[in-house]
């Protein structure tokens, strides 16, 4: 996975705090194994069209800083951009339409570290998945017992709609 460390600013009136820990399980697709990642989704905020998120771990943090309107010129450094977006109906309980973002990151300054971010403003990151390896970590557990069914659903819609999980080109671009 890749870390990244951004400065934002906070505005607590756009800012979600969790405190709940997030699960991924981490599938690499060489060697058929499979991990489990834990992770605590600190902090997520929405300013300005950029969703800005941060993960902790024991001895690590990762930020994210995810454009859905155009591109500013950190993300543009940053290599996050809005390729695609998908809207996916949950009919459950409480029936609800999810809007799915991805995000290709391509850091300008590195070789073979692409990878896609798919990203719900309800869950965080849903899964992010490598470009060149075939490996991935999909959201299973976010710590309340009532999103399971919905992370499932999502997740595996997600996977399943080839051209939205594999392709990696500007499909948000040419979308009106």
């Amino acid at each position: 996975m890749i870390t990244l460390v951004l400065a934002s600013c906070q505005n607590s009136d756009n800012e979600q705090s969790n405190t709940n820990e997030h699960k991924y399980l981490t599938v690499f697709r060489k060697g058929n194994q499979t991990d489990t990642l834990t992770k605590k989704l600190a902090r997520l905020t929405f300013i300005d069209s950029v969703y800005n998120l941060t993960y902790t771990e024991e001895l690590d943090s990762q930020s994210y800083e995810l454009p859905i309107a155009g591109v500013t010129q950190t993300t543009a450094e940053l290599g996050f951009k809005l390729i695609d977006k998908k809207s996916i109906y949950y009919e459950g309980d409480e029936p609800t339409n999810y809007l799915v973002y991805k995000f290709l990151f391509d850091d300008p300054n590195a070789d073979d570290e692409e990878m896609l971010v798919f990203f719900s403003p309800e869950f965080g990151i849903l899964i992010e998945k490598a470009a060149w390896w075939g490996n991935y970590g999909k959201l299973v557990d976010t710590g309340n017992p009532s999103d399971k069914d919905e992370l499932f659903f999502l997740t595996e819609m997600i996977m399943f709609d080839s051209d939205f999980f594999h392709n990696w080109t500007n499909a948000a671009a040419n979308k009106h």
